[in-house]
């Protein structure tokens, strides 16, 4: 909460903070005076008319002014995660699941040789190919 200069024009009301600036602003708009746009006719026949009232404005001194809460942030989305697979298993060959040694997957019931069997290269004698990366 603070303390602030209440400016009022017609049925709005506005806050300052500089009293000096809140009786400036009111000694100008005080000077102000109504008047009517004449439309009848030409474009080059248009004109204003002076009513002669004066914008209605008032000042309040030192009101206590509740300020808008400035809002939350809003929290950041957590990425989404797998779990972390348990320690000595594999993926299964279907995706779904992983399977520990001398286990079946839960999902579609193959053995862990059968799993394991594919993350290991065919090639005679066990032998790894030498490939350059690009």
């Amino acid at each position: 909460m603070a303390k602030k200069h209440i400016i009022t024009i017609g049925y709005r009301k506005y806050a300052c903070e500089s009293e000096s600036a809140a009786t400036e602003a009111v000694r100008i708009l005080s000077k102000l005076k109504e008047v009517d746009h004449i439309t009848s006719g030409l474009y080059e026949q248009w004109y204003y008319v002076e009513t002669g009232e004066g914008v209605e404005v008032e000042l309040e001194l030192n009101k206590t002014v509740r300020e808008k809460p400035k809002p939350k942030p809003e929290p950041k989305a957590k990425a989404l995660t797998l779990p972390k697979p348990k320690k000595g298993t594999i993926q299964c060959m279907c995706g779904n699941s992983d399977v520990a040694p001398r286990e079946t997957c839960p999902s579609c019931g193959l053995h862990f040789n059968v799993s394991h069997s594919r993350t290991h290269d065919s090639t005679p004698g066990n032998t790894v190919p030498f490939r350059l990366n690009p």
